[in-house]
């Protein structure tokens, strides 16, 4: 019990630490500098927005399916039009969401404050719900008919979709401490891939079964949060390659067909790993955007005049990378400097990776603002 409350507590004080930047005073040394003026040469433009309920500190992320875009806040699910923003439905809970959203189009899933994770169907009709023996702490995997649910105590269960019930469980070994930061599990091949709190890349077949596993990063020094190196973020796959990125270690790509490394970096990742056709971008726990090539790994720059505003990872709006940070700009910056061309603003902090839609991306806030922006040159 006492190793749970200490993993508890200092994990609550490191989500401060990454989440929580308002609490720091202007003199603290990772207080959120101040923003400059720049010349802005390129503007972001809200094509829409509307309102959801706030998520206070929890990392809510939208789901965008073949047949809508499903969001939650406080203690709803929406379904909502991505072309205007038009709310298409709305289900109520009895419950906070806490963890979500996760759809494939055909089924809805959720994490509440309670521990329950909840399903619903495409037009928000409650069909089951089970309680987790631990907080569920990232977004439901949603698809192949299953529900897969990640809780803290790095079990991860598959239900069936349909009817709510157990399909198989993987527990992983639990850490002394763990990072409190946005992450994500992905469908990969045959199976799933989910980040460990030790530094490693699983993959699960749908059946259950360990048929992957890849070090990220080793733990390094004396101390248990010296030693921290979660997997963060959620895993890339982009032109035949895997990538991941960890707390205090690294950030490597792999051959997504055998698995051989092609390149790693050493980086201090907060944000798993984006990219576009020819760059993978990871920001790190000073909230320095690193650039670097996609086929060698090289660093083809960085930016590091938002320390500590707490950025998303990076995401493509037009010719642009767009981040937001922790006061509710968006930045955009030129993918080949890394110079930051325009900016615009939200309400509220935005903490998770933007999804890309078209030839923008969508953005939630922990205010409940849902909106998507697009780019253009002034």
């Amino acid at each position: 019990m006492s190793q749970k409350l200490l993993r508890t507590a200092i994990a609550a004080g490191l989500a401060l630490a990454l989440g929580g930047c308002s609490l720091f005073s202007s003199d603290s040394p990772r207080a959120p500098v101040k923003l400059t003026e720049i010349q802005q040469t390129a503007s972001v433009n809200t094509v829409w927005s509307t309102k959801l309920g706030s998520s206070e500190h929890s990392f809510l992320t939208p789901a965008l399916a073949g047949n809508g875009l499903y969001a939650a806040g406080s203690n709803e699910v929406f379904r909502i039009d991505p072309s205007n923003g038009a709310k298409v439905w709305t289900a109520s809970l009895k419950e906070k969401v806490v963890a979500g959203v996760g759809s494939d189009g055909y089924f809805v899933a959720v994490g509440t404050d309670q521990g329950n994770v909840v399903a619903l169907s495409a037009e928000g009709k409650e069909l089951w719900r089970r309680k987790m023996p631990s907080e569920v702490d990232m977004p439901p995997l949603v698809g192949h008919d299953l529900v897969i649910v990640h809780t803290s105590d790095t079990r991860v269960t598959a239900f069936n979709a349909r009817t709510g019930e157990q399909a198989w469980y993987y527990q992983g070994q639990v850490p002394i401490l763990s990072v409190r930061a946005p992450r994500q599990m992905i469908f990969f091949a045959d199976g799933i891939l989910v980040g460990q709190a030790n530094g490693k890349l699983i993959g699960i077949s749908l059946t259950g079964k360990v048929a992957f596993e890849a070090s990220i990063s080793m733990p390094s020094g004396i101390t248990e949060v010296e030693r921290l190196n979660d997997v963060v973020g959620a895993p890339l796959v982009t032109s035949g390659v895997l990538c991941a990125a960890s707390y205090q270690g690294r950030v490597t790509c792999m051959s997504a067909q055998n698995g051989s490394v092609r390149w790693t970096e050493k980086v201090d990742a907060v944000t798993g790993p984006t990219a576009d056709l020819k760059t993978v971008y990871v920001v790190d726990e000073k909230s320095t955007i690193h650039a670097y090539s996609l086929a060698t790994g090289g660093e083809l720059w960085k930016n590091d005049t938002m320390k500590y505003r707490q950025n998303s990872a990076p995401v493509a709006v037009g010719s642009y990378v767009a981040s937001g940070d922790y006061d509710g700009y968006v930045h955009l910056l030129d993918p080949i400097t890394g110079r930051e061309m325009g900016r615009g603003r939200l309400s509220g902090a935005i903490y998770t990776t933007p999804i890309a839609y078209g030839d923008g991306a969508i953005f939630q806030t922990v205010d409940g603002e849902l909106a998507f922006i697009r780019s253009t040159s002034r």
